[in-house]
């Protein structure tokens, strides 16, 4: 099976649009791949999958990813392949505009944005609903140790001076 670059079933999801390139209908079940158009500052919650690993792939554009707790952003950039295990936390936000690829195993994955055109958006709880017919979770973050200074990493958004805490936020410069 080949499938060529105009070729997907396109689907709008809060101002990115993901493109399901190869379904699990496709593959006997076996994988599942997705392409997301991700403008900056767009990403989802963090989240995880119940059933499925996903493997995240840059296409292009700059990227930040959480992967399990804590809350630690990793800067991601053009190549950079990200594996989640299931009932793994995890998110992305584009740092720039950009493209992924998002690999999922079993397939299942693509599902949720199959049917997101089925319901109204800015319905949180239709969303929340949705997701979690389709296997995903919304599981909170690991409270950080108040004994242990916070964890920090550089962002990819082109200011070293910049860091985050646990929580995400911004929190300190290095001068």
């Amino acid at each position: 099976m080949i499938i060529h670059p105009a070729q997907g079933d396109a689907h709008h999801v809060r101002g990115t649009t993901a493109t399901i390139k190869l379904a699990g209908a496709d593959t006997n079940g076996r994988v599942a791949v997705v392409h997301h158009a991700v403008p900056r500052d767009a990403g989802p919650p963090p989240h995880a999958h119940e059933q499925e690993d996903e493997l995240l792939y840059v296409i292009d554009g700059t990227f930040e990813f959480i992967l399990g707790d804590p809350d630690v952003w990793h800067p991601a950039t053009a190549g950079t392949v990200a594996y989640v295990p299931a009932g793994t936390r995890h998110t992305s936000r584009a740092t720039s505009d950009g493209h992924l690829l998002s690999i999922y195993t079993p397939a299942g994955g693509e599902c949720f944005f199959r049917d997101i055109d089925t319901i109204d958006q800015t319905d949180m709880n239709a969303v929340l609903a949705l997701a979690a017919h389709h296997g995903m979770t919304f599981p909170a973050p690991r409270q950080p140790d108040p004994n242990q200074p916070p964890t920090t990493t550089e962002t990819s958004r082109g200011d070293p001076k910049r860091a985050h805490t646990a929580s995400g936020r911004a929190s300190a410069r290095f001068d």
